[in-house]
């Protein structure tokens, strides 16, 4: 589900299945056309909202490579583990 928020893009991912995270990413960004968007996260685990973190932020930087990305989690502090392992465009808010 994507929502246009103030000249960026606002993403709220909602996903029932494990399983369905990579499509669910991969079709919410394919209409973003904007190099700076908003994930909300705060609605999964702090394992899926990892998952999504990361490939929000590989299949983002392939399009826009000098784009940000904000990521809100209800646990930012779990999420904090992958910071070292992903592109600069992730910040966790």
């Amino acid at each position: 589900m994507r929502r246009k928020i103030s000249g960026s893009n606002y993403i709220e991912f909602k996903i029932a299945k494990s399983e369905d995270i990579s499509a669910k990413v991969k079709k919410s960004l394919a209409g973003v056309n904007s190099p700076d968007i908003t994930v909300d996260l705060s609605s999964m685990n702090m394992f899926d909202a990892a998952k999504v973190a990361v490939l929000t932020s590989v299949y983002h930087s392939g399009k826009f490579p000098a784009g940000k990305i904000k990521c809100k989690t209800s646990k930012a502090a779990g999420c904090n583990f992958i910071n070292p392992f992903i592109t600069k465009n992730l910040e966790f808010i």
